[in-house]
């Protein structure tokens, strides 16, 4: 878009008769309905679902002050989870690798990736791989939701779990815990075995504490809910 051309959000927002200008009412808000969502533009998604695209494209509507205050950006990462959108994928992705973790969009991203099936999860295996420690950790708690009871993805935590220093205060039990909701009956002798090498009195307190509620067959299983 060049520095003269007008942002089509504004003339969707100015003119009643232009085919987004309910979508941009719902986005621009302070606060949206997914139920909203799913009863004004569903039947609209093919021309829905490029104009979120490009709401992600502009930087300046992250910032508050921005026109929606900085919301458009998040319920449109909110939208493409929700509806499930197989192109948006490297778009999370992205947003993943370049927006800092401690924000709204970075955690938004999160939860819309969580929203997907199964089907994402080589990419986001994938997308572990290519980065760092924490991304791999990051992604454990992603897999199991879109991927319950999965073998792949529940071999893979156990993968980042090995990798985990034995002096870490919180990691192997993140991980741990991730795994029990994944395959409890699978993950109780493992975990098991690493409680033993973990040096931190409180994070081994704390594995063992998720262990006890497993082994007496308490642990809560998360269903998933889309």
């Amino acid at each position: 878009m060049s520095a003269t051309e007008r942002p089509i959000w504004r003339e969707a927002m100015k003119d009643k008769s232009h085919p987004l200008h309910q979508a941009t009412w719902t986005i621009f808000r302070e606060k949206m309905s997914l139920k909203t969502v799913d009863r004004v533009l569903s039947d609209q998604k093919e021309t829905v679902i490029p104009f979120l695209f490009a709401i992600l494209e502009d930087e300046n509507l992250e910032y508050e002050g921005s026109l929606g205050n900085g919301f458009a950006p998040v319920h449109a990462i909110e939208i493409l989870g929700h509806w499930q959108v197989p192109e948006a994928v490297p778009v999370l992705f992205r947003i993943l690798e370049e927006i800092y973790w401690d924000t709204l969009l970075h955690d938004k991203a999160i939860l819309a990736l969580e929203k997907y099936p199964c089907d994402i999860r080589d990419d986001l295996i994938a997308f572990s791989k290519a980065g760092d420690h924490d991304r791999r950790i990051t992604m454990t708690s992603i897999l199991w939701k879109t991927c319950p009871g999965d073998d792949t993805a529940f071999n893979f935590m156990v993968d980042v779990l090995t990798e985990i220093d034995s002096s870490s205060r919180h990691q192997i039990s993140f991980v741990g815990e991730m795994m029990l909701h994944s395959d409890t009956e699978r993950a109780i002798p493992i975990l098991e075995k690493h409680l033993k090498r973990i040096r931190d009195k409180n994070e081994r307190e704390r594995l063992a504490s998720f262990l006890e509620t497993a082994r007496a067959g308490k642990w809560n299983y998360w269903k998933k809910d889309n």
